[in-house]
């Protein structure tokens, strides 16, 4: 992904559950991180899906704002702010990055789901 970055550009990958899986959660944004981006941890209640997570990851950190165009029923900057805040039952986990030759992943993702 970093390759594929303007020096300016942001990518939002969709991290599952920081309610359900967290170890998992976490281990996207470890990986994201090991592999040169600053990320931004948030997460949504999403109908039929409960609380879903997302990194926000760049070449620097980046900042969450609505583009001045755009007009939105139900986001604002201050939801996007609320967002960034995690409850304490769901604190940030320091977990190790998964790669090719161990994929930690796999193994959260099927762990933390079959409950």
């Amino acid at each position: 992904v970093l390759a594929h970055l303007s020096g300016d550009g942001v990518v939002a990958v969709q991290a599952g559950s920081p309610y359900f899986a967290p170890r998992s959660y976490w281990c996207i944004g470890a990986t994201l991180a090991a592999n040169g981006l600053r990320t931004v941890p948030y997460h949504v209640d999403v109908p039929s899906f409960g609380d879903w997570g997302f990194f926000l990851a760049g070449r620097s950190r980046p900042t969450f704002h609505l583009a001045p165009v755009m007009t939105t029923r139900f986001l604002s900057d201050d939801q996007l702010r609320v967002a960034q805040v995690f409850p304490r039952d769901r604190p940030p986990l320091t977990m190790p990055p998964s790669t090719l030759m161990d994929p930690r992943i796999l193994r959260y993702a099927q762990s933390e789901w079959k409950q």
